[in-house]
């Protein structure tokens, strides 16, 4: 008796089809488990074409979802500082999203943070081509060329973005140091005195042939290193604003930002914190903030990529007002976002100084053990600096003396708790 006869053939028919219905079965629920929406199955032909549309739909915005997500992780890392990072996951959002501009405009500036002038170079090309009209690429292929030492296509490169209408600053400023690099010390400062006062371009030039003091073609870093804060993009004259530090960020457009700058710089600072406090978007945004799933990408730029020129600026603002609490609140929030940004660090150093300058007298008395006046003039200062560990620490070393060790111990761990580190 044959082994395939009807009635096993058909039982092997039944069997088969059972499981193919089932496996169906177990694929839709799955689909239906790990997909974003909730499709009713249906062997309707006009529910077929709407589950196949839902299907698609679901696909595209899993992969918008997942970039967004990758640029924004992107854009923190490029405030944090961590550029490789930061590249990485541009690229990574660019495989899925081959427009989109956000990660095409960013993507050369971490090349550039990086050093790799030659990749940069390539990058800024791409951007170029896609986004004719801004001057940011010329800008940057600038000084891209300026670090290979391609002087004379880096002022072509400046040129091309003034007829943009590009940063006057930023395109006068790498024209003057280009000049300077081909030994055209007049033309470099015509350019500079476009920027600069007289006194600033002696200041350039005089960190210029100290530069070149020892070496004539001296390689001059364009950023700042970890052993040398001094660079093109850290000149002391442009303290505490630092404006090329924000190439890569959205800065502002408005002029009022500017304006509120050069009353700064003139000395009228009471002028400039009300012009910074009248900007609206000076406060930037929050590292808790929650984008939206609907998010674009250049909403989402404008969200978290706003620079913290303006903010710098107020809280600057502040300090020179001597508003100190004000002051530190501004440029611990700026940090909490771009961590290196100098213009911020300067500023928490400078109110340290401050603060220690105004405990001149109170550690006097305690260096010659007159603790009462001390202790008082401690507490004076605990008092207007409440989150300051100094006179803590001070406070626990005057019980000591006092050999009050329970409430040595109390100031002590109050230090701790305000600075661990």
């Amino acid at each position: 008796m044959s082994l395939f006869n009807r009635t096993t053939f058909n039982f092997y028919g039944l069997f088969l089809c059972i499981f193919l219905e089932v496996a169906i079965s177990s694929c839709s629920m799955v689909q239906n488990i790990v997909g974003p929406f909730d499709v009713p199955n249906s062997s309707e032909p006009e529910s077929s074409g709407t589950f196949v549309s839902a299907k698609i739909l679901a696909s595209n915005l899993g992969i918008k979802s997942s970039s967004s997500r990758d640029l924004q992780f992107a854009l923190q890392q490029f405030n944090q500082g961590r550029f490789e990072i930061a590249e990485f996951y541009l690229k990574k959002n660019l495989v899925k999203s081959p427009d989109d501009p956000t990660a095409i405009k960013l993507l050369p500036w971490t090349y550039f943070y990086q050093k790799h002038y030659d990749k940069a170079l390539t990058a800024f090309r791409r951007s170029k081509v896609l986004h004719r009209k801004n001057s940011e690429s010329s800008i940057g292929m600038g000084w891209c060329y300026f670090g290979l030492r391609n002087y004379e296509r880096a002022i072509e490169q400046f040129e091309y973005a003034e007829k943009l209408s590009g940063d006057h600053y930023q395109i006068n400023k790498g024209k003057g140091f280009a000049q300077l690099k081909m030994n055209r010390k007049p033309e470099a400062e015509e350019y500079f005195s476009k920027i600069y006062n007289p006194s600033q371009i002696n200041i350039i030039l005089n960190l210029w042939a100290s530069w070149h003091e020892k070496d004539v073609d001296a390689l001059i870093d364009i950023l700042p290193t970890s052993e040398k804060s001094l660079s093109l993009f850290t000149l002391p004259i442009e303290s505490p604003r630092y404006p090329s530090l924000l190439l890569g960020l959205i800065r502002d457009v408005d002029p009022s930002t500017n304006h509120a700058w050069k009353a700064f710089w003139k000395g009228k600072f009471k002028k400039a914190l009300n012009e910074f406090k009248d900007i609206s978007y000076i406060f930037g945004i929050s590292p808790s903030t929650i984008l939206p799933s609907k998010t674009s990408s250049l909403s989402f730029l404008t969200l978290a990529m706003n620079s913290p020129d303006a903010k710098n600026g107020l809280a600057w603002s502040h300090l020179k007002n001597k508003e100190i609490k004000e002051a530190s609140i501004l440029f611990k929030e700026i940090l909490q976002i771009w961590p290196n940004f100098i213009g911020a660090i300067q500023g928490i150093n400078e109110i340290e100084n401050i603060k220690r300058r105004q405990t001149r007298y109170a550690d006097h008395y305690l260096d010659i053990n007159k603790l009462g006046i001390a202790e008082k003039k401690y507490e004076e200062i605990q008092s207007r600096y409440p989150n300051w560990d100094y006179p803590y620490t001070q406070l626990g070393k005057l019980k000591l003396e006092q050999k009050d060790y329970l409430y040595a111990r109390e100031y002590f761990l109050d230090a701790l708790d305000l600075a661990p580190n």
